[in-house]
This record gives structure tokens, sequence and C-alpha cells, in this order.
């Protein structure tokens, strides 16, 4: 069993201390993890490239400013056909994760593939996540169309089904409900897994001079767009797309 974690930075000032801990609380041997970790654009301080690594933690940085959805498609790209991992985890780079978080949305799995039922996707309740908290069951699980996630589980057989991520949403929003609803499209279920509960840092209000406001409108568009595509039964599958990018793995020069 293998999992790659996959974050993608986009310049909120939670990041590599976070990330670091994180990994050190998964619950799972370090042996059967691999982390990358992808800096989103050639002005990130390299002062702080050391403080993300711990031995089994890889991070690259671009040229030019990605975005997230496309930013983790690289990241995915490289895990899929590099590491060969059994289990995707994307973790948002402002998010806290509980200790075992990594054992329990294996173990979740497990649970759901032993019922006979396809998973898709997993993520964590949010604390303070309107729409989220405040409709948490006594369930131990608990099946949605879509996860709205800082955190999302799927495994790879998923992944070979539905492909990468979504590229239409700009900066960020909205990929990983889109990810979701094509899973869920595609008959398989997705759950929140509330044995443990995940913690929004927060970010910024505005990024590189783009509101959130108006970056989350112009991405909910694009979400309503495509869900009508969805319906329709196109698009469910996307492919990589490839970029003009040059992706630098950067060598660990800071220790653990």
């Amino acid at each position: 069993m293998r999992l790659a974690i996959l974050t993608q930075t986009i310049g909120r000032a939670t990041g590599p201390d976070l990330q670091r801990t994180n990994l050190l609380a998964a619950g799972i041997p370090q042996d059967q993890m691999i982390a990358l970790v992808g800096l989103d654009g050639p002005d990130v301080p390299r002062e702080v490239v050391p403080r993300y690594w711990t031995h089994n933690a890889h991070v690259f940085v671009g040229d030019q400013k990605l975005g997230c959805a496309a930013g983790l498609n690289e990241l995915l790209r490289i895990a899929a056909h590099g590491a060969r991992p059994d289990f995707f985890c994307v973790v948002d780079d402002d998010i806290a994760l509980p200790d075992g978080w990594a054992a329990a949305l294996i173990a979740h799995h497990a649970i759901v593939a032993g019922d006979g039922w396809v998973p898709g996707v997993s993520s964590f309740l949010i604390e303070g996540q309107k729409g989220v908290e405040t409709v948490c069951t006594c369930r131990q699980y608990w099946p949605r169309r879509h996860v709205i996630g800082g955190v999302r589980f799927f495994s790879a057989l998923t992944q070979q089904a539905l492909g990468y991520f979504c590229e239409d949403y700009g900066l960020y929003g909205f990929d990983d409900c889109d990810f979701g609803d094509r899973a869920h499209r595609t008959g398989r279920l997705n759950y929140y897994v509330t044995v443990a509960r995940s913690r929004h840092l927060g970010a910024t209000a505005s990024q590189g001079g783009i509101t959130k406001t108006k970056v989350v409108q112009a991405a909910r568009e694009a979400y309503r767009h495509n869900v009508a595509l969805y319906s329709k039964g196109e698009r469910l599958f996307q492919d990589y797309i490839p970029k003009d990018v040059g992706l630098i793995k950067l060598q660990n020069e800071g220790g653990n």
C-alpha cells in the first residue's frame, strides 16, 4: 500500500511547518507514503523551502503561476507515473489534519469497498466550514454527491477512471466539487468521514491582487456550465493538459 499526498501552495502563509506536521500525523509508516509539494510560481522565498521537507517529501517549483488545479495536475501526473501509488490524497495548504488521518481514510475506503460499493472521493468534516459543519450527523460516514474538501482522498482506480482535475476554475475554487461530482456520475460513492475533523486555518482575502470574491464568482459560473455538461455524460473523464511550464524538483539543502 502506498499513498501519495499532494499539496499545491498558492501563496498562503500557513505553508511549510503545517505540511510537515500533517505528514508526521498521518498514522501510517513513513515508507508507505510520499509527499509532493508544488510551490506556485518562481517568487516563492527560498528561505522557507527547507522547512517543507521530511525524508519522504519532494518539493517542486514552476517558472510560472499555474493556480490550484493545474498545479495539482502536474503533481498528480508525476506521482501516477513515478511512485505509482494505490491512493492519492490532496491536502490544501491551509488545512491542519488530525492525528491518524491517513490511516482513518484508508480504513474507511476498505469498509466501503468491502460492502460492495465503489468508493469515490472521501474527505473530513472541516471545522467552521458553512454547509458542512451544520449538517453533521451522528453516523460514522456521510455519503454525498460531492465533497467540499480541503482534503480529497481517492484511489488510483478512481483517478484512472476520472483522469485529472478540471482546470476551468482559475486560481482556485470548485475543482474539489467538480472531481467529486464526476465520481458520483460514474457510479461511485463520495463520503465525509466523520470519525475525525480537520481545521481550516484560513487564507488571505486577496492573493496576487485578485480578490477572493471575484475568483469564487468566476469559478462558480464555470462550474454551473460544466455541471450541465456532466449531466449529459460529457467530459466525465478529463485528460492531462500539457503545459509550457518548467517544473523544477528542488534538492533538500536544509536537512529535515
